[in-house]
């Protein structure tokens, strides 16, 4: 029997979260975003933006704690070739995301999920996650991003934002999610464990959800900012109510 999620990641959280701060649950849907700038495609070579505008500031907000900056435009078709290598096991890594509302590292979890975090890392290395933004925002509940269109839409296979192909991990049975786990979202009708680069991070987790999300890692640093990232939605949308963009992302090997 299919579970609370058996479907997009995005329309299972009224089930899964449970929203201390309002006291509520919220069901989180794929949406469009109202803000547009112009803007260009970031150095695949480097992981560097190249646009200015692009996540450029265009002053601080003391409110939230966030720099106010400039709405990619979405970016349909950046896709990258499927990684032909997995990560060297033995290694630890970890992805930082530096964001316009402050820092966060994200320790992956290579050992059980060798084909997702290979996907992801290499990802970051070409620069894939540079100048994309988070689409979702659940106060205290958990944030999403990832998807080049800035949307979380999906399609009827797949997710329409991503790289341009599809990893399948299946979870184990006793899997079990905690706060600050990073899983990888998955499109409807998509076997368990597949992803592309659209991910969720959580704050809390309510009702136990079912293990079908491919677990990318752990956030061991900055779960402050993940929070601050997601107080940026409300309780009736989960639509952020400013911009917030992935200004870089980097890979660190130990």
């Amino acid at each position: 029997m299919a579970g609370p999620c058996s479907g997009s990641l995005a329309k299972c959280f009224a089930s899964l979260l449970v929203i201390a701060a309002v006291g509520t649950s919220m069901v989180a849907c794929g949406g469009g975003n109202k803000h547009g700038t112009t803007s260009t495609m970031p150095d695949k070579g480097s992981g560097v933006v190249t646009d200015t505008k692009k996540g450029a500031t265009t002053g601080a907000d003391s409110s939230t704690g966030c720099q106010k900056v400039a709405m990619p435009s979405p970016e349909a078709g950046r896709h990258v070739p499927r990684p032909a290598k997995r990560l060297p096991s033995g290694k630890a890594y970890t992805v930082r995301f530096a964001t316009n509302c402050g820092t966060f590292d994200v320790q992956l979890d290579e050992k059980r999920f060798p084909k997702t975090t290979s996907s992801v890392a290499s990802l970051v290395k070409a620069g894939f996650y540079d100048g994309l933004t988070f689409h979702l925002a659940i106060p205290g509940g958990g944030l999403g991003g990832g998807d080049p269109l800035g949307t979380g839409a999906t399609g009827k296979k797949h997710l329409k934002g991503g790289p341009g192909y599809v990893v399948v991990e299946p979870p184990a049975q006793s899997l079990s999610y905690r706060a600050g786990d990073v899983v990888m979202q998955r499109g409807p009708g998509e076997p368990r464990g597949a992803s592309g680069s659209q991910f969720f991070v959580f704050l809390a987790i309510g009702q136990r959800p079912e293990p079908e999300f491919a677990r990318l890692g752990h956030v061991v640093r900055g779960l402050n900012v993940v929070q601050r990232l997601s107080e940026q939605g409300s309780t009736s949308t989960v639509t952020p109510s400013m911009p917030l963009v992935i200004r870089r992302a980097t890979l660190t090997v130990r």
